[in-house]
């Protein structure tokens, strides 16, 4: 088999080993860059108004990635707001939710939380001190067609700052067996290659 037939041929491996979905962010409008509202988001609050608080943040400071953040707040310590977005999923199949989020909280004196949740996993943050942008991973496994990807959270001014939220498909292990496959295809040539050359 020459060079060029092998990458060929582990190009198509890959390709179809690789559902488009594995790779592609779910999330739309993942990193707030869409413009100044949260646009694909849907916002909830239990107090009238009370999502107002949260923006979208150009700050450069509060920026992880791109002109925007989302700046999470709340306008009591009693009120939890949620800002949360369904994507379309395949029953049974696993996927990834990773986001980016810094927690502003005035040196301790700020209570805060927030509950992340993925489908049908999820995790809860108690009050924390301040961070810088921290990347979170959370795995969880579709029940149905559509999933919710929600933050539902409390800070009174600072504010949380999440940023660069995306949910992937995680490829099947049969899959990483072919592109492992296909790549080895691209050594073994690559090798032959040299082999006759040197000869």
């Amino acid at each position: 088999m020459s060079f060029r037939s092998a990458l060929i041929a582990a190009a198509l491996v890959a390709g179809v080993a690789t559902p488009a979905s594995a790779v592609t962010n779910l999330i739309a409008n993942g990193g707030f860059e869409a413009g100044s509202t949260f646009i694909s988001w849907t916002g909830t609050s239990n107090v009238s108004g009370g999502f107002a608080a949260s923006s979208i943040n150009s700050n450069p400071a509060d920026v992880l990635t791109g002109l925007n953040s989302g700046l999470l707040r709340t306008v009591g310590t009693s009120t939890v707001n949620t800002l949360s977005q369904s994507v379309a999923t395949i029953a049974s199949r696993p996927y990834v939710l990773h986001y980016w989020l810094m927690n502003r909280d005035n040196s301790g004196r700020v209570v805060d939380s927030l509950t992340v949740t993925s489908g049908s996993t999820v995790t809860a943050f108690a009050d924390r001190p301040s961070f810088a942008y921290t990347q979170f991973t959370q795995y969880f496994v579709a029940n149905s067609s559509s999933s919710l990807i929600s933050f539902a959270y409390k800070h009174v001014s600072p504010n949380f700052y999440l940023d660069d939220v995306s949910v992937t498909m995680v490829p099947e292990p049969a899959a990483w067996g072919l592109m492992v496959a296909g790549f080895g295809m691209v050594g073994f040539a690559m090798r032959r290659r040299v082999r006759t050359v040197a000869a």
